[in-house]
């Protein structure tokens, strides 16, 4: 019986060619030519079927070329390009932060340890110690601290009982820390399961208050950035469960001033520094407070180009996305600009939630502003990407109950009943949706042009049977406000 391999390596080798960047794709090459090889570079003929034909099968048509009849050799060449691949972005990406250096140089400890080279160990134990130190990584010092322990019995030098001491110390401190992450796991959890804006349960609610009661003001903590994030991630989630934005907003910004003064950021936390950011920016919109959202918008956009434009693309598309949620009402012109210049961006057309933003907004904002052909063309656009299936069956039942009102509104009856038609065969509406859909249904098959009395009363009888204004049809747009507007519900029905 031959060898079997893991079949998750395979979706999995994909999806590490597909994330390479051109520099560490050059980089790998590099350091694979230079190997010895049997399999006259396979290997590198495999990556570059995998990396060229994404959409064409071509690991189906690499397989049947070389390894029709041979599936465990060629998944140990799969697994061989894997590790290899896997080993040339540890080569590249060699201390380029103090996480890299720390294991670097813990490697290089254990490595001359086994060599019984036992000063050449300490020396770069040493050094692991100063980077996890500067860290203020307790995980890293455990180990550290260890292995120091280990060393003592061939170098006496080592002062044991300081050793001893720190790790005791460091022990108490990952306790603590441990406890509130254990915490803030919970926490993320349950807002997860909640839809990230859920009032989450009393219990957590509880745990949560009492965490931070016991923790926050203890002054031993205030110099370390692990334990003030820490604290500051529970209070943000705590705020965050409750909706208290305003407190959120002004909690984050003190936060964030105070980290700043204290000198805690640097390139090995930007990204935390960067999340704050967002944090705040996205309170004060909640807030209404546009001026200081859009002030933070900006400085977002600073910091993102520091430390060689580290994170830049992770937080790219949210500085878009907040440029557009603040000039949305007042100066929609802006918003339409941005997300016109985006929509065909290569950094966001691959991800679902992009592509839903920028063209369900794009619809929003053109029909709010009269381009109702354009709002038409991005929905159509929306419904026939590649993600749509993708989405949550209540999101696409609104999509397509916006589509109606869009047709309506262009006075494509046609399309009108034929949204209808696919949302019966489709979806399990709710109640609400349905007597929505069945009113529209009614003003779309009248036979004058003009909503006589009798199709006015026939609408609100069936509007006022339901509980249309409280449904979550109304998350995208207000849909029972638009239909009384067109039956001109103001207006007695007799008259």
């Amino acid at each position: 019986m031959g060898l079997t391999f893991p079949t998750s390596i395979l979706p999995m080798l994909t999806d590490l060619i597909n994330s390479l960047s051109k520099e560490e794709i050059r980089h790998f090459k590099l350091v694979t030519k230079g190997l010895k090889s049997k399999e006259n570079r396979l290997d590198l003929e495999l990556f570059e079927y995998l990396k060229n034909h994404k959409k064409s099968g071509g690991e189906s048509t690499f397989r049947a070329k070389y390894y029709p009849d041979n599936a465990n050799a060629f998944y140990r060449l799969k697994n061989r390009l894997f590790n290899r691949i896997s080993k040339s972005l540890l080569l590249l990406h060699n201390g380029n932060n103090l996480h890299h250096e720390v294991l670097e140089n813990l490697t290089l400890s254990k490595i001359f340890y086994s060599k019984e080279r036992f000063q050449l160990s300490h020396h770069y134990l040493k050094r692991a110690e100063q980077k996890a130190t500067a860290l203020d990584n307790y995980d890293y010092l455990g180990i550290i601290y260890h292995d120091y322990i280990k060393l003592s019995y061939e170098i006496e030098t080592i002062d044991l009982t300081h050793i001893i001491n720190l790790q005791k110390s460091n022990s108490e401190k990952q306790q603590q820390l441990s406890e509130l992450n254990n915490v803030l796991a919970l926490v993320n959890h349950q807002l997860r399961r909640n839809q990230n804006m859920g009032t989450g349960s009393a219990n957590i609610n509880k745990v949560l208050s009492e965490v931070i009661e016991k923790h926050s003001h203890k002054d031993e903590y205030t110099r370390s950035y692990q334990f003030q994030y820490a604290i500051y991630q529970l209070i943000t989630q705590f705020l965050l469960q409750n909706k208290d934005y305003k407190e959120l907003q002004n909690y984050v910004i003190d936060k964030y001033d105070e980290f700043n003064t204290n000198n805690l950021f640097s390139k090995s936390n930007h990204d935390a520094k960067l999340q704050m950011i967002t944090f705040i920016i996205n309170s004060a919109f909640k807030n209404n407070e546009l001026a200081i959202s859009l002030q933070y918008t900006d400085m977002l956009y600073d910091e993102m180009l520091k430390f060689g434009k580290l994170h830049y693309h992770k937080y790219l598309f949210f500085y878009y996305q907040s440029l557009v949620m603040n000039y949305a009402d007042k100066q929609p012109h802006k918003a339409i600009r941005i997300l016109n210049e985006i929509k065909d961006d290569t950094n966001f057309v691959s991800n679902p939630y992009y592509v839903q933003f920028i063209q369900l907004n794009l619809s929003i904002l053109n029909y709010e502003n009269g381009f109702l052909k354009k709002a038409y063309a991005e929905l159509v656009a929306l419904t026939k990407s590649a993600f749509f299936s993708q989405f949550d069956e209540q999101f696409k039942l609104q999509i397509y109950m916006f589509k109606i009102v869009v047709a309506y509104d262009i006075e494509d009856y046609e399309d009108c009943q034929a949204t209808i038609d696919y949302i019966s065969s489709t979806f399990k509406a709710d109640e609400n949706s349905n007597m929505w859909l069945k009113c529209i249904h009614i003003l779309v098959q009248r036979d004058k042009f003009k909503i006589d009395k009798e199709i006015k009363a026939q609408v609100l009888g069936i509007y006022n049977s339901t509980d249309l204004e409280t449904t979550p049809q109304n998350e995208i747009f207000g849909f029972d406000t638009w239909l009384l507007a067109k039956i001109d519900a103001n207006a007695q029905v007799n008259a």
